[in-house]
């Protein structure tokens, strides 16, 4: 795949989009240095919902997020721009988030989800 991937940007099945994890490549490694955790997470989100329009999806549809931050200090301030893409109580999806030791290309956030089609 391109870049030298080894997993597909998402897969489909019975009406379900499972996207991987994708990062704010946009200001990491090659790209850039790096940003802040809400900077990170809208790139992250901007990425999925792409993800998610080629698989025949949107960000209204998703089910359940899993969220990982390079640090668990960060969770307020992700929590801060996460809840800007699903406002509805109602409607947010399920979701894991947790702090890992590391994560691709020194990302401070990395987000995967799986929606209807």
């Amino acid at each position: 795949g391109k870049g030298g991937f080894v997993y597909n940007a998402a897969q489909t099945h019975n009406g379900v989009v499972y996207a991987s994890g994708q990062v704010a490549v946009q200001v990491l490694g090659a790209n850039g240095s790096g940003a802040d955790v809400t900077t990170e997470a809208k790139h992250c989100m901007a990425n999925l919902i792409d993800v998610l329009h080629k698989s025949g999806s949107d960000v209204s549809k998703i089910m359940r997020t899993t969220c990982l931050l390079g640090d668990i200090s960060m969770y307020a301030e992700f929590n801060a721009a996460y809840i800007e893409y699903f406002p509805d109580p109602a409607t947010r999806p399920a979701r894991v988030c947790f702090a890992v030791k590391d994560l691709p290309l020194g990302a401070k956030v990395e987000i995967a989800c799986e929606a209807f089609i």
